[in-house]
């Protein structure tokens, strides 16, 4: 930003680095042998070349005072650049946080596959994996793990 002081916002257009994070590939094909990412055929072909996206999701386990309710955070990058947020009270009441943080990561990929049909509809090139971060590890080892 010492370069940038009148800029009003400024992205860094450089692609995220994820060097320190252990990503486990675990194979799924022995559960959903035939699951696939539905591609629609009549969308435009892409001239773009692929961004990652990544996810970083969260909940708040009872914070609505009133209802117990959880409070769900989602922030979507393309890139470096933020262009999704989200932060919502959950439909639901959760007796843990390991329940509230599965209904927040539920909704991010909810979130995820429609922005992911989006960029394919305006003709950019998605990326086979997008990257989901969470700060509860029990969630994200029991979302990966596929026995």
């Amino acid at each position: 930003l010492k370069h940038h002081q009148r800029a009003p916002l400024y992205f860094d257009p450089s692609s995220p680095s994820y060097d320190g994070i252990d990503f486990k590939a675990e194979d799924w094909t022995e559960c959903y042998p035939d699951a696939e990412e539905y591609v629609d055929q009549d969308l435009p072909t892409p001239k773009v070349e692929p961004l990652p996206i990544t996810v970083f999701k969260d909940a708040s386990h009872a914070t609505c005072l009133d209802t117990c309710r959880s409070v769900t955070g989602i922030l979507i990058m393309l890139g470096s650049a933020p262009i999704f947020y989200y932060s919502k009270r959950q439909n639901t009441v959760e007796s843990s946080t390991y329940g509230s943080e599965l209904v927040a990561m539920r909704i991010a990929i909810e979130h995820l596959l429609g922005l992911r049909y989006k960029l394919r509809a305006m003709g950019m090139q998605v990326e086979r994996c997008s990257t989901l971060l969470g700060d509860n590890n029990v969630v994200i080892i029991n979302t990966q793990l596929s026995s």
